[in-house]
């Protein structure tokens, strides 16, 4: 897409399911952390497509869809984290000490109750998306959350 004389990197969403990310989070994951190896972890090794700028941290947890210039996007699960999230995406080297995975698990684990039963032990970050309506997105385009009553 070209805005203003500016190439900017577009993406076209069309009907896949998609994760958000708030990248606050993962300087607050490493602020609270006592763990040196946690000082790495940036929102790549969170894998996410999205990635949302100024947002209070856990603000996806209430989202109920979202707009994107003409994008439209659904919430429709929080997104669980696996051990994919403790290979550097540069390096592809897994964290001895399984970080951020580990960390998360002490504090970002599902609320008790069925969701709690189902996920077990998987941490939620982020959340995943469908699209309702398909379209172009750059970097820079301002978000637009609907939000539900309550988290989850």
């Amino acid at each position: 897409m070209n805005v203003s004389g500016e190439e900017i990197p577009s993406l076209k969403l069309v009907s896949k399911r998609w994760m958000n990310l708030i990248r606050h989070i993962v300087r607050l994951l490493r602020t609270i952390s006592k763990n040196r190896s946690i000082e790495a972890v940036s929102s790549k090794n969170f894998r996410a497509v999205i990635v949302v700028d100024h947002c209070a941290a856990w603000d996806e947890d209430k989202w109920d869809d979202l707009k994107i210039g003409e994008t439209r996007l659904q919430c429709f699960r929080p997104c669980t984290r696996c051990v994919l999230t403790t290979v550097d995406p540069t390096t592809g080297i897994k964290d001895i000490d399984m970080q951020p995975l580990k960390e998360l698990r002490q504090f970002r684990l599902a609320p008790d109750g069925p969701m709690r039963e189902q996920l077990k032990d998987s941490p939620i970050f982020g959340v995943n998306v469908g699209v309702n309506k398909p379209g172009y997105i750059h970097v820079g385009q301002t978000v637009y959350a609907r939000y539900k009553k309550s988290a989850f």
